[in-house]
């Protein structure tokens, strides 16, 4: 999948500028990377042609001031790969994990090892988003679940909950690159005879009785697909989500809860957030 990439210069301080990254995910933009003085915003194809949220964009702007775009950049594919053995450092997240690549030989002492490439997938415990997530998985019990990784990307949720013991892994993702290229991760892991990698979205839920959902996404993917989540969780059943920003947070608790969520935890880093509830 093609991205684009449009550049805006600002004076904004949180919470405006939190708040003004939030209404820029409301028109499209998938992902964002914060500079001093710039925000950089990234738009998926799939959200349609950029040009034509031109509109949208500038009364957004209008609202916050001293805010400027500069046009519209498209994105060359990249072979993360590559980019990886250029200048990649594995992450080590406490005691519990050691996330590497092929060619790193540290073997540091911590609970478990998990060999990523990464290709053009998302997900590397490098984006605070994910390191939240996987402090999650090593805070609870996953011992002879059934848990659902949805948007995979690389499959590095997944595996984590697997190696803690998950009975069944369902990795889920729209992208055919990041299904493969977790496919291959779930085969470097030793893990195929518990993982299973889908090409779908939150349609793939349906019938599903699950006890455990994974979702690090984004906040208006979450929002669309939390009733999903609540169909497919039995009583009892635990979801985590992250891949939004602390601002987000009142109205995606708003949604689950009016879904028969509970509130059970939330943690935050770099503005970046993960909550953790509890179905019924």
């Amino acid at each position: 999948m093609g991205y684009y990439k449009r550049v805006f210069t600002h004076t904004l301080v949180s919470p405006e500028s939190d708040l003004f990254v939030s209404d820029l995910g409301d028109l499209g933009f998938e992902s964002f990377e914060q500079e001093a003085g710039a925000l950089i915003g990234y738009w998926p194809e799939t959200a349609g042609k950029p040009d034509e949220a031109d509109a949208a964009i500038a009364d957004v702007m209008a609202q916050y001031g001293h805010v400027q775009a500069g046009g519209w950049e498209k994105m060359p594919d990249v072979n993360w790969n590559q980019a990886w053995e250029s200048h990649y450092a594995p992450v080590q997240i406490g005691d519990f994990c050691f996330v590497h690549a092929p060619f790193h030989t540290q073997r540091p002492a911590v609970k478990h090892f998990v060999e990523i490439e990464p290709k053009m997938s998302f997900g590397t415990a490098h984006h605070p988003t994910t390191a939240l997530m996987i402090e999650f998985i090593a805070e609870n019990d996953w011992e002879g679940r059934q848990v659902v990784d949805m948007g995979c990307g690389t499959g590095i949720l997944g595996l984590l909950a697997a190696k803690e013991g998950a009975a069944a892994v369902s990795a889920i993702d729209y992208d055919d690159w990041a299904c493969a290229n977790a496919r291959e991760n779930v085969a470097r892991n030793h893990l195929s005879d518990r993982i299973t990698v889908t090409q779908g979205s939150g349609e793939q839920l349906a019938g599903r009785r699950v006890d455990a959902i994974l979702a690090n996404i984004n906040r208006n993917i979450l929002l669309d697909h939390l009733p999903a989540y609540a169909e497919a969780l039995r009583p009892g059943g635990r979801l985590f989500l992250s891949g939004f920003y602390e601002s987000d947070v009142p109205v995606l608790r708003e949604r689950a809860e009016a879904l028969g969520f509970t509130f059970q935890a939330m943690k935050t880093r770099e503005a970046w957030t993960a909550l953790a509830f509890q179905y019924r």
